[in-house]
C-alpha cells in the first residue's frame, strides 16, 4: 500500500520517518509501499531526484532518473511495543547499484541526493543571466575576464536545449562542471575624477559660486568664489585629503575626519545664476559675446554691421544678415576686456638657496607652487605654503626656493648679475674670432670683444661692421637671430663689437 498524494509519506518508525522528513526537506520525491499481509509489516521506501522540466525527456533527464535513486526496507512486528528494524538499502548511480549497510550511511546518501537535486533544480534560463560581463574560473583559477552577458545567454540556452547540466548559484554565477562564470561587478566611478571632468567641460567665463559651510548642524554663508579659481582649488583640496564630489553645478568639499583639515566641516559650492540685464538694442550695437533672444537665446560669435554669426543654447550655429537698425532684446553683455594699463602685473620674489633673488610674474610663482603640490611632488623633499607664499626644498640641484609676493611700490633688494664675457660673446669658433681680429684692431689688442645682438644694451660703444666707425647704442629694437657662423646680427647688416 502506497501513501496517497495528499498524505505525507510515513512508516510510523521513528528512525525511518526521520530520514523521510530529511528527504522531503531536500525536495526529493518519496514513496512508501507497505506490505501488511504477514507479520512483520514490511516498508519499502523509495527516494528519487525530481527531474526538472528543462531536462524532461532528454538524455540528462533519463540519466537522472536512472542514477538518482535510493531504496530502503524497514520491518516492524505487529506485536504491541515492537520496534522497527532496518533491513537493507540500495543506492543506484551511473556505475550501477551498491548496498548501503547502516542507517547513518543511508542518511548520508539522502543528503547527497538532496544536494544533487538542488543542483539540477536550479536550472537557469537565458533571462536569469545577470546583465554584466562575466569572468571564467576553472577549478577556482581565474582564466578570462570580460565575457559578454549575451554570450553567456547563448551558452545557457544551448545547454538547456541539449539537456546538459548547468545551474546558477546564490551569487548568480553560471556553473558548468569545473567551470564557473562569475558576474563582474562594474568599477565604481571615482567621484573626484567625475567632478574634475565636469568642471573642465563647463564654461567658467564670468561664473561665480555661492559657498556655504556646515558644521555641527549649523550652516553659514561664506564669500562667493570665482569659478576658475575654485576649479583650480579643487585639486589642492583633494590632495590634502578632502572628499570632493558632485558636478559643475553643485559640489561639496568634505573635511570631516581629515587630520590636517580645517575641522569637521563641509563646504557646499552652488553655481550662482548669471546676472542678466535686458535691453532693446540695434543689431549693429551687438558685440562678440553678447546674448540676445529671439525664439531662443543666441550668443554672438562674430558681427560686422548687420551680418552676424551666433550659436543658440541648443548648439545651433547660424550666419545671418539683417538691416542694421533691426531691434533685438539683449539679455547679457559681454564682459569688456580690462585695459592693460588698469591691470598692473602682480610680481613675486623668488630666492634660491638664500642667495640669488629674482622678480618673476605671480602667475609663474603660483604655477611653481601648484606643480610642487601636485604633479611634481615626487621631486620635493619638504614644502610649506601659506596663501601665495611658499618654501620648497627640492631633492635635486634646484635646492631651496622661497617664493613671496612683492607688494605694490616695494622695491626688492635685487642686484642684477653683471654678464660675463662668455654671456656677451656666446658660442664663437676660433676661425671667426681670428677673422674679427684681422678686421678690427680693437679686437686684436683686446680693447673690444664681439657681442651677441640680443645682449646689446643702451650705452654700449660699438664699431659698425660696414662703415667701421664708432657708435653708441641708443635703443635695441629687434633681434634677427643667429647667423650661419653662430654670431648674431642687429638689423640687416650690423655685426657688432663693443669697447
Amino acid at each position: 500500500m502506497a501513501a496517497s498524494a495528499s498524505q505525507t509519506p510515513a512508516t510510523g518508525i521513528a528512525d525511518a520517518d526521520k530520514i523521510i522528513n530529511l528527504a522531503l526537506a531536500y525536495g526529493l520525491t518519496v514513496t512508501v509501499n507497505t506490505t501488511e499481509r504477514e507479520d512483520p509489516t514490511t516498508y519499502l521506501v523509495r527516494f528519487e531526484i525530481p527531474i526538472p522540466a528543462a531536462y524532461a525527456g532528454k538524455q540528462l533527464g533519463r540519466a537522472i532518473a536512472a542514477a538518482g535513486t535510493l531504496t530502503m526496507i524497514w520491518t516492524k512486528s505487529n506485536r504491541k511495543g515492537a520496534r522497527g528494524r532496518f533491513e537493507e538499502a540500495t543506492v543506484w548511480s551511473a556505475e550501477g547499484s551498491r548496498p548501503v549497510p547502516t542507517v547513518p550511511a543511508v542518511t548520508a546518501c539522502v543528503e547527497r541526493l538532496g544536494d544533487d537535486a538542488n543542483k539540477y533544480d536550479a536550472v537557469p534560463s537565458p533571462k536569469d543571466v545577470i546583465d554584466v560581463p562575466h569572468a571564467l574560473h576553472i577549478d577556482g583559477e581565474l582564466r578570462r575576464e570580460g565575457i559578454p552577458a549575451e554570450h553567456m545567454r547563448r551558452i545557457v540556452s544551448n545547454r538547456r536545449s541539449r539537456g546538459h547540466l548547468v545551474h546558477q548559484d546564490e551569487q548568480g554565477a553560471i556553473c558548468i562542471d569545473n567551470r564557473r562564470y562569475v558576474p563582474q561587478t562594474p568599477l565604481a566611478v571615482d567621484p573626484y575624477e567625475a567632478l574634475v571632468e565636469s568642471l573642465y567641460e563647463a564654461d567658467m567665463t564670468s561664473v561665480t559660486y555661492d559657498v556655504t559651510a556646515s558644521e555641527d548642524g549649523t550652516t553659514r554663508s561664506c564669500p562667493s568664489q570665482d569659478g576658475k579659481r575654485l576649479r583650480r582649488a579643487v585639486g589642492i583640496k583633494h590632495s590634502y585629503g578632502a572628499r570632493v564630489e558632485g558636478d559643475a553645478e553643485r559640489f561639496t568639499v568634505d573635511w570631516r575626519g581629515v587630520a590636517n583639515g580645517p575641522g569637521e566641516i563641509v563646504f557646499t559650492c552652488q553655481r550662482a545664476p548669471l546676472a542678466r540685464t535686458s535691453e532693446r538694442v540695434k543689431v549693429s550695437e551687438l558685440e562678440v559675446g553678447d546674448v540676445f533672444v529671439t525664439r531662443c537665446a543666441w550668443t554672438v560669435l562674430a558681427i560686422d554691421g548687420g551680418t552676424f554669426t551666433a550659436v543658440s543654447n541648443e548648439g545651433q550655429k547660424v550666419t545671418q544678415t539683417v538691416p542694421e537698425d533691426t531691434m533685438v532684446l539683449r539679455v547679457r553683455r559681454a564682459s569688456p576686456p580690462r585695459p592693460a594699463s588698469d591691470a598692473p602685473q602682480r610680481l613675486h620674489m623668488r630666492t634660491v638657496n638664500d642667495g640669488t633673488t629674482e622678480v618673476i610674474p605671480t602667475r609663474d610663482a603660483l604655477a611653481e607652487i601648484n606643480h610642487a603640490m601636485m604633479d611634481g611632488k615626487g621631486g620635493v623633499r619638504e614644502m610649506s605654503a601659506s596663501r601665495s607664499s611658499a618654501r620648497i626644498v627640492y631633492k635635486d640641484n634646484r635646492g631651496t626656493v622661497e617664493l613671496r609676493p612683492l607688494d605694490e611700490g616695494q622695491r626688492p633688494d635685487v642686484q642684477e648679475r653683471r654678464p660675463t664675457t662668455r654671456d656677451l660673446t656666446g658660442p664663437i669658433d676660433d676661425a671667426h674670432l681670428a677673422f674679427l681680429a684681422q678686421t678690427y684692431a680693437a679686437v686684436a689688442d683686446r680693447t673690444a670683444i664681439p657681442v651677441r645682438a640680443d645682449m646689446l644694451r643702451p650705452g654700449m660703444d660699438v664699431i659698425a661692421a660696414v662703415r667701421r666707425e664708432d657708435r653708441t647704442v641708443d635703443t635695441a629694437k629687434h633681434y634677427n637671430g643667429p647667423s650661419r657662423r653662430g654670431s648674431t646680427s642687429l638689423g640687416p647688416s650690423a655685426s657688432t663689437t663693443t669697447a
